[in-house]
């Protein structure tokens, strides 16, 4: 379910309530750019994760320049205000950009408890088209999550 923080339309299926914390909810969505003049829509994708008790979600074309300090920052207060614990890589391609703004890239957010379970993460170094993270559970089992586009 995708909804706009303009509009309050929806689109998609419904999330329910989580019956347990045992699940592990994944979101993914395309974003078209969370970067507005107060960080917006990320402030309202991380209000609606946190709402429908997602885990672990994912943006494409988030339109960020992750090597701009102020969007690392920025990213992550948000995150912190919605969640104790919650873990963001953000990708792009590693072309020279001098503003925040930057056309496609990927974004991986994990979070609550499920942070302590990240035993890897990483992304693409030269054209920003995918994010992992590795979550290891019982056993040392080991789960990839990839987001690509």
């Amino acid at each position: 379910m995708w909804c706009q923080p303009d509009n309050n339309g929806c689109f998609g299926d419904s999330l329910g309530n989580k019956a347990n914390e045992r699940i592990f909810r994944v979101y993914f969505q395309n974003a078209n750019s969370i970067k507005s003049t107060r960080w917006d829509k990320w402030v309202h994708t991380c209000a609606l994760m946190k709402t429908k008790s997602v885990d672990l979600f994912g943006l494409a074309e988030i339109g960020i320049n992750p090597c701009f300090p102020q969007a690392t920052e920025e990213i992550s207060q948000i995150a912190r205000r919605n969640w104790m614990h919650a873990v963001t890589n953000l990708t792009n391609t590693h072309q020279e950009q001098r503003g925040l703004a930057q056309r496609g890239g990927t974004s991986l957010t994990t979070t609550n408890h499920w942070v302590s379970q990240v035993v890897e993460r990483g992304h693409d170094k030269k054209l920003g088209r995918w994010t992992y993270h590795i979550l290891c559970g019982r056993n040392n089992h080991r789960v990839v999550f990839v987001l690509a586009y």
